[in-house]
């Protein structure tokens, strides 16, 4: 039986990110109000994987990765600019992790066209440039306090690692970019996020099933800029509530 077919595909990406963005909601709810209830802390563990693994999904697909990436960095210029306007704080907020994780795929899917050309200088410029971002991702979690730190960057990564090139040649890489595959090498990569992080961080493996149980098809919704716009939306509601509530 070929692992590239997905035997039980129930959830869309749209249902994900929904869920996803439910699972955030309860997170920032129970840090913003109710610091003292886990419960909500413990379900907000669903989200980051979940919209980690969709941004993976979405540089698969996209048509023009370019633009991919600068949408998600206007998106995170702008909300960077509203956290450090409220708070005067340079903390990184998870649109930043992304828009690296998206530098350092781009990088990656270069790396692997030239892979299978017989180019070696081709080959050694995009793996030395690959290993440059990832290099780079890893000083600027230095400088700043990115949300989620290095091993956040990498879970979109660690989710890419074998997503075939648009017409690779090489029929190995064609079976390994199933989701199978590529739910256990995002479960690699939240091992090593929860080994860096609190206990608490383990339950996002709870994400995993979910991941199973997609259908690699995005949905009949349409909902292209919903998720960037509903991420600083609901953080200022949730934040005119905490005011309210004193």
């Amino acid at each position: 039986m070929s692992l590239s077919k997905n035997q039980i595909s129930i959830l869309s990406g749209n249902a994900l990110k929904f869920i996803a963005a439910a699972a955030m909601v309860c997170d920032h709810v129970g840090v913003i109000l109710f610091p003292n209830v886990l419960f909500l802390r413990v379900i907000g563990r669903l989200a980051f994987p979940i919209f980690a693994f969709m941004i993976s999904e979405g540089a698969k697909h996209t048509r023009n990765k370019l633009r991919y990436l600068l949408t998600m960095a206007g998106f995170a210029l702008v909300i960077q600019a509203g956290y450090f306007i409220y708070s005067r704080s340079l903390e990184m907020s998870v649109m930043v992790t992304f828009t690296l994780s998206l530098c350092a795929i781009l990088a990656l899917d270069l790396f692997k066209r030239a892979l299978f050309r017989d180019d070696l200088p081709q080959k050694l410029l995009t793996g030395a440039l690959f290993v440059s971002v990832i290099i780079a991702i890893s000083m600027i979690d230095k400088l700043v306090d990115l949300d989620y730190g290095f091993a956040g960057c990498m879970l979109p990564v660690f989710a890419s690692l074998f997503v075939a090139p648009k017409d690779c040649p090489c029929e190995t890489m064609r079976r390994l970019d199933c989701m199978p595959i590529r739910v256990l090498t995002t479960a690699v990569g939240l091992l090593l996020l929860a080994a860096g992080s609190n206990g608490i961080q383990y339950w996002s493996f709870l994400s995993l099933p979910l991941l199973l149980l997609y259908s690699e098809k995005r949905g009949k919704l349409k909902t292209k800029y919903f998720f960037y716009i509903f991420y600083p939306l609901h953080l200022v509601i949730l934040e005119c509530a905490s005011l309210l509530i004193g």
